[in-house]
């Protein structure tokens, strides 16, 4: 009987150590983690001037989305932008830039359940796609309120150059061809690069 008992104290003093390590944090740094509302809204970012080489929008009108960054990989440069709620990825050649290669776009969720809680400060709203024909190229997009997040892969391994705006890019572990583009403040750009 008395064994039983201490079984059953262990068990649940173990239970509890548990709980008190993973009830309040975010599982990497043991501190709590900070709502989306912390983190500076895409919409209140600057915008980013970026001259006669940007292909409109299949979605949206032109002159009417706010580019918030851009990067060169290679002869691609890779634009984000939101719009009334959504984010935005259009990706084109420097030799063609007004004939997009990737165009793809992303709601911000809704509500705290919606969409993916896979980086912080989400949770994002999410769309992938594959480029033109022949261009070798794939993107994904996270699109939260506070953040946007573009996994980017092309046939091209060059490094990322020629970044402006809110942005911060770090280049694939495993491919040179891969790169991950984070578009928010520089408080929530920390975060996810963390976790990238």
């Amino acid at each position: 009987m008395v064994q039983a008992y201490r079984k059953l104290l262990v068990g649940a003093a173990f239970a509890l150590s548990l709980t008190a390590c993973t009830a309040d944090g975010d599982g990497a740094a043991g501190h709590p983690s900070p709502s989306v509302e912390a983190f500076t809204p895409l919409r209140q970012l600057k915008p980013v001037d970026v001259g006669e080489g940007f292909p409109a929008p299949e979605e949206s009108p032109t002159g009417s989305a706010k580019v918030v960054g851009t990067v060169r990989k290679g002869s691609h440069r890779l634009v984000a932008y939101t719009k009334e709620g959504v984010c935005g990825l259009v990706v084109s050649d420097a030799k063609e830039p007004y004939r997009p290669l990737i165009d793809i776009t992303s709601a911000w969720p809704t509500t705290d359940t919606d969409g993916s809680g896979r980086y912080p400060a989400g949770p994002y709203g999410f769309v992938s796609g594959a480029g033109a024909d022949g261009s070798g190229t794939w993107a994904s997009l996270y699109c939260g309120k506070a953040a946007m997040v573009i996994d980017y892969s092309s046939q091209e391994r060059a490094a990322a150059t020629h970044r402006s705006g809110n942005v911060s890019a770090k280049e694939g572990r495993r491919e040179a061809s891969s790169l991950t583009v984070v578009i928010g403040s520089e408080e929530v750009r920390e975060k996810v690069l963390r976790q990238v």
